[in-house]
């Protein structure tokens, strides 16, 4: 699920799962998401782009870890949430791009094109580490970082949500702040 306004784009992933498992490892060795921003749109070979991999540990812990962010400032703790719900076996990933995380030193507007890849990684307790991955766009991330491979996202104003994204994540964000 994506929002947006002036501010940031939005960006709200809902994982089904039967377990989750993060003993150990960077943040794609067990459950999580690793995310390639093009900030241009421009989805060539050679483009330059960012990738950001975000995980929440066994012990409750999150990791973090900026890997290609070509100087702009990379996510913060205070840009992401995780929460694991083991009764809905569902895990809600939640975050926040600035202009700043594609380049821009002023408000987002509409017509905006970003590349965008998601890849979400599969752990299992009798399998620790990465046993399987899914996505969208996710051949951007897996088998080497290809930023061609990312999808398009457009910011357009034809859709209008019934909840005001400002200070908010997604419609989830409220559930997950308060968890905290």
């Amino acid at each position: 699920m994506i929002v947006w306004d002036a501010d940031a784009v939005y960006l709200a992933v809902d994982v089904t799962d039967d377990e989750h498992e993060h003993a150990e490892g960077g943040a794609w060795n067990g459950d999580g998401v690793q995310l390639s921003v093009v900030p241009s749109g421009i989805r060539e070979s050679g483009s330059t782009f960012f990738l950001y991999n975000v995980a929440l540990r066994d012990n409750g812990d999150l990791i973090l870890h900026n890997e290609s962010t070509h100087g702009l400032p990379g996510f913060t703790n205070a840009d992401f949430a995780i929460v694991r719900d083991d009764d809905a076996k569902k895990t809600y990933y939640e975050f926040k791009f600035t202009p700043a995380n594609f380049g821009q030193s002023t408000a987002l507007t509409e017509n905006l094109e970003i590349g965008l890849g998601i890849c979400v990684n599969d752990g299992d307790k009798n399998a620790l580490g990465q046993t399987g991955w899914s996505g969208w766009n996710p051949h951007a991330i897996v088998h080497d970082k290809h930023p061609h491979k990312v999808g398009l996202v457009v910011l357009t104003n034809t859709h209008v949500t019934s909840v005001d994204p400002k200070d908010k994540l997604t419609s989830t964000w409220g559930r997950i702040k308060s968890v905290w």
